[in-house]
């Protein structure tokens, strides 16, 4: 499901509860809408999903060393697909942290 902006995976979420369990957010988000903000959000609210984050930008992430003590993975654009196989295997198999 590729969803146009945060309120729109929200949404999704909230219609699909229990069937979503992996979400991969861009950090940069379309509608002023900020994939860390939106990984907080679904952190908070859906216990049982798990976020993979993404960026172009790795090192401008102000609230980087947050995020990942929250237990979210980061992965670095461009990306090939045995790292994005990689990084799904490691979050889903990764237990949350609070």
């Amino acid at each position: 499901i590729e969803p146009e902006d945060g309120s729109s995976v929200l949404n999704i979420l909230n219609r699909r509860r229990g069937y979503i369990n992996l979400v991969i957010i861009d950090v940069a988000m379309p509608n002023n809408f900020s994939g860390i903000e939106l990984t907080r959000q679904i952190m908070g609210e859906y216990k049982d999903i798990k976020v993979l984050l993404t960026s172009g930008y790795p090192d401008e992430i102000v609230d980087l060393v947050h995020i990942l003590k929250m237990g979210v993975e980061l992965l670095a654009k461009h990306y090939r697909r045995t790292q994005l196989a990689s990084a799904i295997e490691k979050v889903v198999s990764a237990q949350r942290k609070h």
